[in-house]
């Protein structure tokens, strides 16, 4: 993890293509998932229907957008896919906020739904905000995250050494030890 995060800190294009490239065959299996469930599942009101589908091939297709940008431009790629993500909180934003209405018309009150709508809206207006900055930071703090988390394995991982051979010291000059010397 550690060379994970200096791999990061020094070529941060060519990480963030292939981490995206992951996220991107994540959002086309959500996508699908999505396009499934709406052939699926028709007892969903007609508006939430369209709008699961319109999302679910939103998703999708930003999937493949993010795969063709990491091949064709990965220099590109951090701007647009922060794009993306906004549009598709935006979206998530929009079809949440249909279930809460519907559900709220039918006297089922869910709070923390209007809270994640509020959430995505925010995230969403952020990201279209301020896509350059968040960018950056997002692979800063990412790089800085897993540099940390990889120091904290190699760390961990000399002391267990340095304790396994003591211990094992320690058993050695127990077997040699006199009887009674280490007894308590």
């Amino acid at each position: 993890m550690l060379f994970i995060g200096v791999y990061m800190i020094l070529c941060p294009s060519s990480f963030m293509a292939v981490t995206l490239s992951v996220f991107a065959v994540y959002m086309i299996f959500d996508g699908v998932r999505g396009i499934v469930s709406f052939f699926r599942f028709r007892d969903m009101p007609g508006g939430v229907r369209s709008a699961v589908l319109g999302k679910s091939i939103i998703t999708a297709g930003s999937g493949i957008t993010i795969i063709a940008m990491a091949i064709a431009r990965p220099d590109l790629l951090m701007p647009i896919f922060v794009y993306i993500a906004g549009a598709v909180f935006l979206l998530a934003a929009i079809i949440n906020l249909l279930d809460y209405i519907i559900l709220y018309k039918r006297g089922i009150k869910f709070g923390y739904l209007g809270l994640e709508v509020v959430f995505l809206f925010l995230f969403a207006l952020l990201l279209f905000l301020f896509p350059v900055f968040i960018g950056s930071t997002v692979i800063t703090l990412f790089a800085a995250l897993i540099f940390a988390a990889g120091a904290v394995a190699i760390t961990s991982g000399i002391y267990s050494i340095i304790f396994q051979q003591r211990l094992r010291s320690f058993l050695r000059k127990k077997e040699e030890a006199i009887p009674g010397q280490y007894d308590e």
